[in-house]
């Protein structure tokens, strides 16, 4: 639903969508399994028209040929149709699970999926566990509200935004558990089959032994604490900030659900950018370029950053403020 503000441009409404877990896997699978249907079609097109180039010369199609150029075998069409049976039988996957993800349908009494069915099938689509669990572009675009009816004893509620970022184990939901996440985090379990003796009594300073033994006799753990001090260590040294920094060249969002949208595109960016920074500074015969890499992704990341940063509620508010006393217009 859109109404129209008084210069007639569309405002989108905020939605509130009521949220499973379950929906969500299924229809983030369904994407996946729609684009390999679509990447089929489009291999398939790409074949008939090059046949079509050599056998007439002429580029009727929206590719452009030229003979010898293309490195394919355009030979090899996929005539088969993406379908469970398909994915199933290519994958190795139990046809009965992929009937229980596709099947809209669900009839009284059918298993839900189990953890250990969720993560084959991020291996099978080749994505992560948590873009199974993300919200949908919709979700994202009008910035909705999920509310997930089974998760706690009053259900939970959170926004589609807040939601991405956890998933994908980026920040905690603002004004959930924000203050934990971080620490909770750098706790990794110190013992193979470590059980939890609830029949004895605890004495503190055994436990803060056992917890200083966990955390700082690992090389992993006691690197995972240094680099996540709760203090920013810029406040303590002096930093070279550029002159001309991006956070200063962004202009105000014409409204609030603008400034959402920017906000979260600038947020799946940054996300992106850090897994492309990994996968370049890591792909083999890349170390010639490890410092161009390097510096290209961290000034990636540096835009995001500012975008997020800037179009945050109470920054957004003081910008758009201040430009408008500088007699901008606030265009973005």
């Amino acid at each position: 639903m859109t109404t129209k503000n008084q210069k007639s441009e569309p405002v989108i409404q905020p939605l509130r969508v009521d949220a499973s877990i379950t929906d969500l896997v299924r229809t983030n699978l369904k994407g996946l399994l729609s684009n390999k249907q679509s990447d089929v079609a489009i291999h398939n097109a790409f074949i008939d028209a090059y046949e079509d180039f050599l056998k007439t010369g002429s580029n009727g199609s929206r590719w452009s040929f030229k003979y010898g150029i293309p490195n394919f075998n355009f030979t090899k069409r996929d005539t088969q149709r993406w379908s469970m049976a398909r994915l199933a039988a290519g994958m190795g996957v139990n046809v009965g699970v992929m009937r229980r993800i596709f099947d809209t349908k669900q009839k009284k009494g059918t298993k839900e999926l189990g953890i250990d069915e969720v993560i084959e099938m991020a291996l099978v689509f080749e994505v992560t566990p948590g873009y199974l669990l993300q919200p949908l572009r919709e979700h994202l675009e009008r910035n909705a509200t999920l509310f997930f009816e089974n998760i706690g004893p009053n259900g939970f509620e959170v926004s589609a935004r807040e939601w991405l970022v956890w998933v994908h184990g980026i920040r905690a939901p603002k004004d959930k558990f924000d203050t934990n996440m971080e620490q909770n985090l750098m706790s990794l379990t110190p013992e193979v089959g470590m059980k939890i003796d609830s029949s004895r009594n605890i004495w503190p300073h055994e436990e803060l032994d056992r917890i200083v033994n966990a955390q700082y006799t690992s090389s992993v753990s006691a690197m995972i604490h240094a680099q996540s001090n709760p203090l920013p260590a810029h406040q303590m040294s002096n930093l070279d900030i550029p002159g001309k920094h991006h956070f200063d060249s962004l202009t105000a969002a014409k409204t609030d659900m603008h400034r959402i949208q920017l906000q979260t595109q600038a947020t799946l960016a940054y996300m992106q950018h850090v897994r492309q920074a990994l996968r370049m500074i890591e792909t083999d015969g890349r170390a010639k370029w490890a410092k161009e890499d390097i510096e290209w992704c961290l000034d990636r990341m540096r835009e995001d950053l500012s975008a997020i940063a800037f179009y945050r509620a109470e920054s957004s508010a003081q910008q758009s403020a201040t430009q408008k006393n500088d007699g901008v217009d606030g265009k973005a």
